[in-house]
């Protein structure tokens, strides 16, 4: 009959560690409010959309010149 060892190694995080991660949290919780998370999201959303715009832009002037060039 074969009998399978138990590991005698196991992971255990260190209680220190585990004290800094949790006191972390909760100061960031305390400073971040519902509402600024959503503004935070919003300000995200108006810097990324004109910069994606801009880069579109270019990308298709680039085709749109580099085929009408070769029509003529």
């Amino acid at each position: 009959m074969l009998r399978k060892k138990k590991s005698s190694i196991t992971a255990r995080p260190v209680d220190d560690e585990l004290d800094e991660k949790e006191k972390e949290r909760d100061e960031i919780s305390e400073n971040v409010e519902k509402k600024d998370i959503f503004a935070m999201i919003l300000s995200g959303y108006l810097i990324i959309l004109p910069i994606a715009i801009v880069i579109l832009a270019v990308i298709f002037g680039i085709a749109y010149w580099f085929f009408m060039r070769t029509k003529m």
